[in-house]
């Protein structure tokens, strides 16, 4: 385990402070504010029940007049003259609020015209009446998806005429038992009351109010900087819950804060894919591995010991970010992950630790973009009096185990197996600009997709009793071209720009 590791495990065993002796919230809300709501609600519960059912009917039937006249008087015209789409727009329109759950246009023979949200069916309705009641679960569950819940509708009829011509019928359904203005009016008369009741302890439930507040205003500040990633703590003494509850959020925001650094850092370390893949199962963490099948590419920047000879330390590692910088950017657009930077060269996965189909492809095609990135950048290289640079490349697909290899004191997630060793190898066979691939791996692309090689040739490798057959890759059909061409162009201008 790292040191920082130990740090954190160290702190996260760190007790809690003793409580300290606390007065109980539930007690100083409960003597403050307990005789005025059981004496101002059992008078105001009686207000509600006098007055709730009456105000509820008649505002539900004067509001549902009002709509239905108004839509009755609005689908006129285009009810005549039979314009089915104007209708379905106005009855759209109109149940877009939250208190219609649907409205419907008959014709003069009571056949539905066009209708919008939820309505009760054709069988249902009586044509007579003006007003009817009817139950939610009478209604096609499938119109009441979306609409607010409800166990009775209010269904109001009204003729659409013209001069004492009946060109049909327009009906407006609504929630009887969720008209928020009429509960709004009740609110009304509550508050009035209560205010007539307790107009002698308002200042004091005011001033209460806002003591008891202000610490929960600073627990949301609190949380919500904690939420951004930056740091906060509540200084605030209290005895109570709430003061428990403020050193406990002090205590988990240095946590998190101490966690999110501790993330941040390992992603920079190490591949997010990684990084994120220990994180995720950070208690199974552990020297052991898994037999994956994957691809690895090998890019080493071709004659860089003599090239770093004749550069000071901090041009040598400016040089190496800014050129593994451009490799990277080509890795992640190809899904490859980064496994480590060993001097000059660069190891790269396909398919490990995330599986991939196209892991193969994703290799020869991040290869073949590197080369075009770097030709690039070499033109303008050369423009500015600066010596090109070269990658070769190797990459070979199979069967590796991959996992976290090491000892219980260091270790670090990678790849090893022939597979492995064969792509360093092919890697050291390629010259200044070549991409080597073994016969297996050329002969799998070319059955998806056209793969441009040279002339195939033989090349002994140390442990194999037979020689292996290799190509050199100079192209292959790419897919996404123009996302391809937009990456190269930018990291060509994030040259120039820096």
């Amino acid at each position: 385990m790292t040191d920082t590791q130990n740090t954190a495990n160290n702190e996260t065993d760190k007790p809690y402070p003793a409580r300290r002796r606390r007065i109980s919230i539930s007690v100083k809300l409960g003597v403050s504010i307990s005789v005025l709501l059981l004496v101002g609600m059992s008078i105001l519960a009686w207000a509600v029940y006098s007055y709730q059912e009456r105000l509820i009917r008649s505002q539900l039937q004067d509001y549902s007049a009002v709509i239905v006249s108004q839509l009755a008087a609005t689908v006129t015209e285009p009810l005549f003259t039979d314009q089915s789409l104007e209708l379905e727009v106005l009855l759209n329109f109109a149940t877009q609020s939250d208190r219609i759950l649907g409205a419907a246009v008959y014709d003069h023979d009571r056949n539905l015209v066009v209708s919008a949200g939820a309505t009760p069916s054709l069988s249902l309705l009586d044509f007579d009446q003006s007003e009817q009641l009817i139950d939610a679960s009478l209604f096609d569950p499938r119109e009441l998806i979306g609409e607010p819940s409800f166990k009775y509708a209010l269904t109001r009829l009204s003729p659409v005429t013209f001069k004492d011509v009946t060109a049909g019928y327009v009906a407006v359904t609504l929630p009887a038992d969720q008209m928020s203005t009429i509960y709004n009016q009740a609110l009304q008369a509550i508050l009035i009351i209560t205010l007539l009741l307790c107009v002698s302890i308002v200042p004091l439930a005011v001033v209460m109010g806002k003591r008891m507040s202000r610490p929960i205003e600073r627990l949301v500040q609190a949380t919500e900087a904690i939420g951004n990633g930056n740091s906060f703590v509540i200084d605030d003494q209290r005895s109570d819950e709430i003061g428990e509850l403020i050193e406990a959020i002090n205590q988990m925001g240095q946590g998190l804060l101490h966690k999110s650094a501790v993330e941040g850092r390992l992603e920079s370390l190490l591949s997010k894919d990684i990084a994120r893949k220990i994180i995720n199962n950070i208690d199974d963490v552990g020297v052991g591995g898994e037999h994956v099948s994957a691809t690895v590419l090998f890019a080493d920047i071709v004659g860089f010991t003599s090239l770093s000879e004749t550069m000071t330390p901090q041009q040598v590692s400016e040089f190496l970010n800014e050129f593994f910088n451009y490799l990277n950017r080509c890795c992640r657009f190809y899904f490859g992950t980064i496994d480590k930077y060993i001097g000059d060269c660069i190891m790269v996965l396909f398919g490990a630790p995330e599986p991939n189909e196209n892991q193969k492809y994703n290799a020869v095609a991040c290869a073949v973009v590197m080369q075009r990135v770097l030709a690039e950048l070499n033109a303008i290289r050369e423009k500015e009096g600066k010596f090109p640079v070269q990658l070769r490349i190797g990459i070979n697909s199979g069967d590796m185990v991959a996992g976290m290899i090491g000892s219980t004191e260091r270790m670090e997630y990678t790849v090893v197996g022939d597979a492995v060793n064969l792509a360093s190898r092919l890697c050291s066979e390629a010259e200044a600009g070549q991409i080597v691939i073994e016969e297996t791996l050329y002969n799998e692309l070319s059955k998806q997709r056209k793969v441009h090689v040279g002339e195939k040739r033989e090349i002994r490798v140390r442990g194999k009793a037979q020689t292996i057959n290799i190509y050199n890759v100079a192209d292959i059909e790419l897919h996404q071209q123009r996302s391809v061409e937009s990456l190269i162009e930018d990291l060509v201008h994030q040259r120039r720009s820096a």
